[in-house]
């Protein structure tokens, strides 16, 4: 008998102390979803914004999923995620913002992608849009130059041209409204909601459309008086070209509002670009919209004239699918590498620069310089003296020993980082005022050497990367276009401090740290399976 009560109270004693934290736990998040219940402000919005099913009282929705809405919603407005209702969250939901909603069904399935296409994007390459009525506070000409400058900034990400028509019959239709204005989502006056947009080809003829509230305070202006009109319209564009809202709180998808910004197209929107008009083909690619990059070229013809070993290189790019070099100003075959010697010295990796040039690999370290067909596939003659290849370095009178970094512009003049400098090289001569200081590309002050560079896209962006961090920079109109983004954070399981990246056929990404390198992957944002893999045998054939 005592035997038995020593055995329940054992029993009562473990349920007891397994029990008590679930209990406690499940007693406060009951609490955290009476509090969200009891403000049926907050529930509100949480239906109008896709947080909560619309339909149903809140009664039944189950306290976790309450809880777990309200941290999706502070997420979003980049507070603290606690599943509590505070100020700071009672004044987020009052902010201004865009009228579309945060999350969608397709967001809910999106687990690991920083940005999100609730629609599939438009089917063409050319598309309309009409503004079919003005504002008066705002003139009629800035109404359209600002316009026209934000579709510019999506044109380039997602090779769309964008034109203005002067009837209905637009794909795109530009209305400013108040109130109930014809599409069954009607503004709320001065404040909160801005604007909405609508995705392609959604809800019938209103799809890609943009609304603006005429009863803001538009303002062309960059200061925090009224709401900047251009900050506005160049996120709405983002929906109408099927991109949803992103938690990123630099995302030019942010949903909210929080004044006039420089608004260039982040890292995470150029991905969506990427995603919907990029990386599939749509009809008219098969005409005459296929864009010149990634169109098959002759080689042109080259005469045998001095620097002959920087001119025979093909025009075609490091990412073409069919990469072509020219044979009749080449007086040997490329031969395979037969493998080396795993303990000299350039089989111990750590290269200095990985760079593709006119359709070729060159590999840098110290102060020798390789020069590759593919990958393990070296050029016989090769490796040379560093400034015994670029002449002009060595009479440039600077003490140029390494590269740091190197890349070839979309205007095919190739760019040399060393120290704290760059040079640029049209292939017989630095041009540009060469050497310049590196804080021409727009770095903070506390950049002060580039590590590597990746050319990614069509047409391609410029990655510049330094230490932890990365920048996106528009090379054509010499702009950074975005401040510094975490490398671990957006190229996940890759290892920084980055020496090298490479770009190669098809748009494979390879980073490179020591004698160790990864293979990304784009659509997945991060490094493919069965990386880490060994360096100087995959781009020298060294033995492993």
């Amino acid at each position: 008998m005592n035997f038995k009560i020593l055995c329940s109270c054992i029993w009562w004693f473990i349920v007891t102390i397994t029990c008590s934290p679930l209990l406690q736990n499940r007693e406060i998040r009951e609490n955290d979803s009476k509090q969200i219940i009891q403000n049926q402000d907050m529930i509100k919005f949480m239906q109008t914004f896709g947080y909560l099913v619309q339909d149903g009282p809140q009664a039944l929705t189950v306290a976790d999923e309450l809880v777990t809405a309200l941290k999706l919603v502070q997420k979003f407005g980049g507070l603290e995620q606690t599943g509590i209702i505070d100020n700071n969250t009672l004044k987020l939901v009052k902010s201004k913002r865009c009228g579309v909603p945060d999350i969608s069904l397709k967001q809910k399935n999106t687990k690991n992608k920083r940005f999100v296409v609730p629609s599939n994007g438009w089917n063409k390459r050319v598309i309309t849009y009409f503004i079919s009525n003005f504002t008066p506070k705002l003139s009629r000409d800035g109404i359209t130059n600002e316009i026209k400058r934000a579709f510019t900034k999506w044109s380039r990400y997602s090779q769309i041209t964008f034109s203005e028509v002067y009837n209905a019959n637009a794909d795109i239709l530009i209305t400013f409204g108040v109130s109930n204005h014809g599409d069954q989502f009607p503004f709320d006056g001065p404040g909160n909601v801005l604007a909405h947009a609508f995705y392609p080809m959604e809800l019938g003829l209103l799809g890609g459309d943009i609304h603006f509230d005429d009863s803001e305070d538009w303002t062309f202006d960059n200061s925090y008086n009224g709401v900047n009109f251009y900050s506005v319209a160049i996120h709405e564009m983002g929906h109408s070209l099927g991109l949803g809202h992103s938690s990123e709180p630099n995302s030019i998808m942010n949903p909210y509002y929080t004044g006039p910004q420089p608004q260039d197209i982040g890292y995470d929107d150029i991905l969506g670009m990427h995603s919907l008009y990029i990386s599939r083909t749509l009809p008219e690619d098969h005409v005459h919209f296929l864009p010149s990059t990634i169109q098959p070229q002759r080689s042109p013809t080259v005469h045998n004239k001095p620097h002959v070993h920087w001119s025979s290189f093909s025009h075609e790019t490091c990412t073409d699918d069919n990469i072509v070099t020219l044979e009749s100003v080449t007086t040997y075959k490329p031969e395979v590498s037969t493998g080396k010697n795993n303990n000299t010295d350039e089989c111990k990796g750590n290269f200095d620069a990985i760079s593709c040039f006119r359709g070729e690999i060159f590999v840098f370290k110290n102060s020798l310089l390789w020069r590759l067909n593919n990958p393990g596939s070296i050029q016989q003659r090769y490796p040379v003296q560093l400034l015994r290849f670029f002449q002009v370095l060595a009479d440039s009178g600077q003490a140029i020993v390494k590269i740091d970094a190197a890349y070839e512009r979309p205007d095919s003049n190739i760019v040399l980082f060393h120290g704290n400098n760059y040079y640029v090289f049209n292939g017989n001569h630095l041009i540009e005022n060469s050497p310049r200081p590196i804080m021409d590309y727009g770095f903070p002050h506390f950049v002060n050497r580039v590590d590597a560079v990746m050319m990614y896209g069509v047409p391609p962006i410029t990655y510049l990367f330094s230490g932890e961090y990365f920048w996106v920079y528009d090379d054509q109109h010499k702009l950074l276009l975005q401040r510094h983004r975490s490398i671990k954070e957006h190229f996940k399981g890759v290892r920084t401090p980055i020496d090298d990246v490479l770009t190669w056929k098809f748009g494979d990404t390879y980073f490179f740290t020591g004698n160790q390198f990864w293979k990304f992957d784009h659509s997945r944002n991060k490094t493919q399976d069965g990386y880490p893999k060994n360096a100087a045998e995959f781009l020298l054939g060294c033995n492993s």
